[in-house]
Protein backbone atom coordinates (compact mmCIF):
# COMPACT_ATOMS: atom_id res chain seq x y z
CA UNK A 1 0.00 0.00 0.00
CA UNK A 2 1.19 3.54 -0.73
CA UNK A 3 1.41 6.02 2.12
CA UNK A 4 2.88 9.48 2.65
CA UNK A 5 5.23 10.28 5.51
CA UNK A 6 2.65 12.29 7.43
CA UNK A 7 0.17 9.39 7.40
CA UNK A 8 2.91 6.88 8.20
CA UNK A 9 4.05 8.84 11.26
CA UNK A 10 0.46 9.10 12.48
CA UNK A 11 0.04 5.36 11.97
CA UNK A 12 3.22 4.70 14.00
CA UNK A 13 1.66 6.65 16.88
CA UNK A 14 -1.56 4.67 16.49
CA UNK A 15 0.32 1.35 16.52
CA UNK A 16 2.38 2.40 19.54
CA UNK A 17 -0.80 3.45 21.33
CA UNK A 18 -2.44 0.09 20.55
CA UNK A 19 0.66 -1.71 21.84
CA UNK A 20 0.67 0.40 25.02
CA UNK A 21 -3.01 -0.30 25.61
CA UNK A 22 -2.53 -4.04 25.11
CA UNK A 23 0.48 -4.06 27.48
CA UNK A 24 -1.51 -2.15 30.12
CA UNK A 25 -4.39 -4.59 29.79
CA UNK A 26 -1.99 -7.51 30.03
CA UNK A 27 -0.42 -6.13 33.23
CA UNK A 28 -3.88 -6.11 34.83
CA UNK A 29 -4.65 -9.79 34.13
CA UNK A 30 -1.35 -11.68 34.30
CA UNK A 31 -1.82 -12.29 38.00
CA UNK A 32 -4.74 -12.58 40.35
CA UNK A 33 -5.06 -12.64 44.12
CA UNK A 34 -7.55 -14.05 46.59
CA UNK A 35 -7.84 -14.61 50.28
CA UNK A 36 -7.61 -18.05 51.80
CA UNK A 37 -11.03 -19.61 51.75
CA UNK A 38 -12.32 -17.36 48.98
CA UNK A 39 -13.35 -18.57 45.54
CA UNK A 40 -10.67 -17.05 43.26
CA UNK A 41 -11.72 -14.82 40.37
CA UNK A 42 -9.35 -15.65 37.56
CA UNK A 43 -9.52 -12.99 34.82
CA UNK A 44 -9.50 -14.27 31.24
CA UNK A 45 -6.02 -14.18 29.73
CA UNK A 46 -4.55 -16.05 26.80
CA UNK A 47 -0.76 -15.80 26.92
CA UNK A 48 0.00 -17.02 23.39
CA UNK A 49 -2.78 -14.93 21.79
CA UNK A 50 -1.61 -11.79 23.58
CA UNK A 51 2.04 -12.38 22.65
CA UNK A 52 1.02 -12.96 19.04
CA UNK A 53 -0.88 -9.64 18.96
CA UNK A 54 2.08 -7.84 20.56
CA UNK A 55 4.44 -9.48 18.06
CA UNK A 56 2.33 -8.29 15.12
CA UNK A 57 2.19 -4.77 16.51
CA UNK A 58 5.96 -4.75 17.12
CA UNK A 59 6.68 -6.05 13.61
CA UNK A 60 4.35 -3.45 12.09
CA UNK A 61 6.05 -0.64 14.02
CA UNK A 62 9.50 -1.84 12.94
CA UNK A 63 8.42 -2.19 9.29
CA UNK A 64 6.74 1.20 9.24
CA UNK A 65 9.60 3.04 10.95
CA UNK A 66 12.04 1.38 8.57
CA UNK A 67 9.97 2.50 5.57
CA UNK A 68 9.92 6.06 6.98
CA UNK A 69 13.70 5.97 7.55
CA UNK A 70 14.36 4.74 4.00
CA UNK A 71 12.06 7.47 2.67
CA UNK A 72 13.84 10.09 4.80
CA UNK A 73 17.31 9.04 3.64
CA UNK A 74 16.46 8.75 -0.06
CA UNK A 75 13.97 11.56 -0.71
CA UNK A 76 15.34 14.98 -1.57
CA UNK A 77 13.51 18.18 -0.83
CA UNK A 78 12.40 20.00 -3.97
CA UNK A 79 14.94 22.55 -5.23
CA UNK A 80 17.31 21.77 -2.34
CA UNK A 81 20.35 19.59 -2.03
CA UNK A 82 18.98 18.04 1.17
CA UNK A 83 17.38 14.72 1.90
CA UNK A 84 14.54 14.66 4.44
CA UNK A 85 16.81 13.24 7.15
CA UNK A 86 19.42 15.93 6.50
CA UNK A 87 16.70 18.58 6.74
CA UNK A 88 15.50 17.12 10.04
CA UNK A 89 19.03 17.53 11.42
CA UNK A 90 19.46 20.99 9.89
CA UNK A 91 16.24 22.45 11.35
CA UNK A 92 17.25 22.43 15.04
CA UNK A 93 20.64 23.85 14.08
CA UNK A 94 18.91 26.69 12.23
CA UNK A 95 16.53 27.26 15.14
CA UNK A 96 19.52 27.76 17.45
CA UNK A 97 21.18 30.05 14.91
CA UNK A 98 18.01 32.11 14.48
CA UNK A 99 17.67 32.56 18.23
CA UNK A 100 21.31 33.59 18.68
CA UNK A 101 21.38 35.89 15.65
CA UNK A 102 18.08 37.54 16.62
CA UNK A 103 19.61 38.41 19.98
CA UNK A 104 22.77 39.73 18.33
CA UNK A 105 20.81 41.72 15.72
CA UNK A 106 18.88 43.47 18.49
CA UNK A 107 21.96 44.31 20.52
CA UNK A 108 22.72 48.00 20.95
CA UNK A 109 26.06 49.28 19.69
CA UNK A 110 26.95 50.63 23.13
CA UNK A 111 25.38 50.29 26.57
CA UNK A 112 26.22 51.92 29.85
CA UNK A 113 25.94 50.66 33.40
CA UNK A 114 26.95 52.35 36.60
CA UNK A 115 29.65 50.44 38.46
CA UNK A 116 28.98 51.45 42.06
CA UNK A 117 32.16 49.84 43.40
CA UNK A 118 34.34 51.74 40.92
CA UNK A 119 32.18 54.90 41.14
CA UNK A 120 32.28 55.12 37.36
CA UNK A 121 30.26 54.27 34.29
CA UNK A 122 31.01 50.95 32.61
CA UNK A 123 30.46 50.74 28.87
CA UNK A 124 29.80 47.59 26.91
CA UNK A 125 30.33 47.83 23.17
CA UNK A 126 29.13 45.51 20.46
CA UNK A 127 32.10 43.84 18.74
CA UNK A 128 30.42 43.17 15.39
CA UNK A 129 28.43 44.92 12.69
CA UNK A 130 24.77 44.99 13.73
CA UNK A 131 23.56 45.11 10.12
CA UNK A 132 25.63 42.05 9.27
CA UNK A 133 24.03 40.21 12.21
CA UNK A 134 20.58 41.32 11.04
CA UNK A 135 21.25 40.03 7.50
CA UNK A 136 22.52 36.70 8.89
CA UNK A 137 19.44 36.45 11.13
CA UNK A 138 17.07 37.07 8.21
CA UNK A 139 18.94 34.58 6.01
CA UNK A 140 18.84 31.84 8.68
CA UNK A 141 15.18 32.56 9.33
CA UNK A 142 14.40 32.35 5.60
CA UNK A 143 16.35 29.09 5.21
CA UNK A 144 14.50 27.56 8.16
CA UNK A 145 11.15 28.60 6.71
CA UNK A 146 12.03 27.22 3.25
CA UNK A 147 13.12 23.87 4.71
CA UNK A 148 9.99 23.62 6.87
CA UNK A 149 7.76 24.36 3.88
CA UNK A 150 9.61 21.86 1.67
CA UNK A 151 9.35 19.20 4.39
CA UNK A 152 5.63 19.83 4.76
CA UNK A 153 5.15 19.48 1.00
CA UNK A 154 7.20 16.29 0.73
CA UNK A 155 5.60 14.72 3.82
CA UNK A 156 2.12 15.32 2.42
CA UNK A 157 2.67 14.58 -1.27
CA UNK A 158 5.43 11.99 -1.74
CA UNK A 159 4.44 8.39 -1.14
CA UNK A 160 6.27 5.14 -0.44
CA UNK A 161 5.32 1.49 -0.24
CA UNK A 162 4.24 0.05 3.10
CA UNK A 163 3.49 -3.62 3.69
CA UNK A 164 -0.20 -4.50 4.00
CA UNK A 165 0.68 -6.40 7.20
CA UNK A 166 1.12 -3.02 8.92
CA UNK A 167 -2.62 -2.33 8.68
CA UNK A 168 -3.46 -5.91 9.60
CA UNK A 169 -1.69 -5.42 12.94
CA UNK A 170 -4.41 -2.96 13.96
CA UNK A 171 -7.22 -5.41 13.23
Amino acid sequence: MLMNSDSANKLVKQLESARGTLLAQERQVITYSFLQGEEPFKPPYNFSETQEKLGKLNEAIVALKHAINVFNTTTKLPDMDLTVDMALVRLPILTGMVSKLESMAGMLEKTRQTNIAAKAAEYTCRNFDGEEAKRAFLAAQEERKAIQQALNTVNMTETFEVSDSVMEALA
